[in-house]
């Protein structure tokens, strides 16, 4: 056991493994509804993860004529835990109003 505190980062890893083995459990007694569900709760707590700790962004983008969903790189998780980063981004988007024209800076 360890001194370090249990996160809700951790809780929601511990879940998604969970649900993984559910859905292994469900898929073994053929109960193909079931295991879809419990897959599609784990993949909804990866996308969470992935926000937090790589900075994803999530949008519905087309793909081949279907709706699909998509992500994209943000700096979000680089910001949080570097203030330059944080201070550099905002200090771009000045300067990218600047250039645009924008008058609200």
């Amino acid at each position: 056991m360890t001194n370090e505190p249990y996160t809700l980062l951790e809780a929601i890893r511990d879940e998604r493994d969970t649900l993984l083995e559910l859905k292994k459990t469900y898929e073994e007694l053929d109960k193909r509804l079931l295991a879809a569900s419990v897959r599609d709760s784990a993949r909804m707590l990866d996308r969470i993860l992935n926000r937090y700790e790589k900075g994803y962004e999530y949008y519905m983008g087309i793909d081949e004529g279907q709706p699909r969903l998509k992500h994209r790189q943000t700096t979000r998780h680089l910001e949080r835990e570097y203030p330059a980063v944080a201070k550099a981004k905002r200090n771009l988007d000045i300067v990218t109003d600047l250039v645009k024209g924008k008058d609200d800076v």
